[in-house]
């Protein structure tokens, strides 16, 4: 069996993209104004050119807004932050990935408390202009902080870090549940799959032979999603494996409700141990999340079965009762 414990799958991978594609879109300076902005179970100060949308979705969303030099991206979704070890790496592939040809430095990130929650953080440069980025804990979701600025940017950072506050609303965390990111319309697709281990921060399960690990991130628009799937198998490099994808392994179907659907076909490379794998992502109905999937098999004549299953799949639902064991004991 395929049984790789470590944390594989890439974490809010649409923010550090939203990151990367801010810092490579700035012009001339201007005059800023912060006011506070009341979001789903938080708040904070941002500058009034970023505008919030009616009817934002508590599990999942984003914000952002750019202006002169300055540049802002906020976005929560469920699950854990990234560490301080992964983050340095996600940012630098990122950039790398949008800013060609541009010299970006990067900082060493760390543990920290922003409004009083655990967070990570990191600071980079790119000639005159600036980046902070952060990750927030808040409840059951991760709350991302951006921001690529000139002149202003000490002031826009520390005022908006400074005015963060976390208000979870009790009965949203208690609808998010177990943070289940998938689910299926037919419940036999899931029959005999169990959690893989204890450890929730990466939704992750197995059926015995296979393993898969499931991410839930906020959606972006469709430029932003292809890029987000082509770094893929470089993210995975920020907590120390790959994804290596198999030539012509690329293959995209056309589901039962109209939605197409990509999957890569390819190796999951940990600890020099070689193991078949395929990955996908994928919109969600609600326009808010997306999922990235990746399943490990024992071996390349299963990938078309797990493709077959994972196409079968869909985003969780409100009003879903789908459970999974614990791991069996060991010996």
């Amino acid at each position: 069996m395929a049984d790789d414990r470590r944390r594989p799958a890439p974490r809010t991978l649409a923010a550090v993209v939203g990151l990367a594609a801010a810092a490579i879109a700035l012009g001339g300076c201007e005059k800023l104004e912060l006011k506070r902005r009341e979001l789903p179970g938080f708040s904070l100060h941002l500058p009034t050119f970023v505008k919030v949308p009616a009817d934002l979705s508590y599990r999942a969303g984003e914000l952002e807004g750019q202006k002169g030099f300055n540049a802002i991206y906020v976005s929560w979704e469920v699950g854990a932050i990234m560490t301080a070890d992964e983050m340095p790496a996600a940012l630098r592939i990122s950039m790398e990935h949008f800013a060609k040809g541009e010299r970006v430095e990067i900082g060493e990130a760390s543990r920290t408390m922003i409004g009083g929650q655990p967070a990570t953080s990191i600071e980079g440069k790119s000639g005159s202009v600036r980046i902070a980025y952060a990750q927030v804990t808040c409840g059951k979701r991760g709350i991302t902080l951006s921001i690529v600025a000139s002149s202003s940017y000490a002031m826009i950072r520390d005022r908006v870090y400074a005015t963060f506050q976390c208000t979870p609303d009790p009965e949203e965390e208690a609808a998010l549940g177990d943070l289940i990111p998938i689910g299926a319309d037919d419940p036999s697709v899931l029959a005999g799959w169990h959690y893989l281990d204890d450890d929730r921060e990466v939704f992750s399960i197995t059926d015995g032979q296979r393993v898969a690990i499931f991410t839930e991130m906020s959606a972006r628009d469709a430029g932003a999603a292809k890029e987000l799937r082509a770094l893929i198998p470089k993210f995975f490099e920020a907590s120390g494996a790959s994804f290596e994808p198999a030539a012509g392994g690329e293959e995209t179907r056309t589901l039962s409700g109209g939605e197409r659907r990509t999957f890569e076909r390819g190796e999951f490379v940990a600890d020099d141990n070689r193991s078949p794998a395929v990955t996908t992502l994928w919109t969600c109905g609600d326009g808010a999340r997306m999922v990235m999937g990746l399943v490990i098999s024992p071996d390349a004549d299963t990938l078309p079965a797990a493709v077959d299953w994972l196409a079968r799949l869909r985003c969780s639902q409100p009003g879903d009762t789908t459970k999974f064991d614990r791991p069996a004991a060991g010996p």
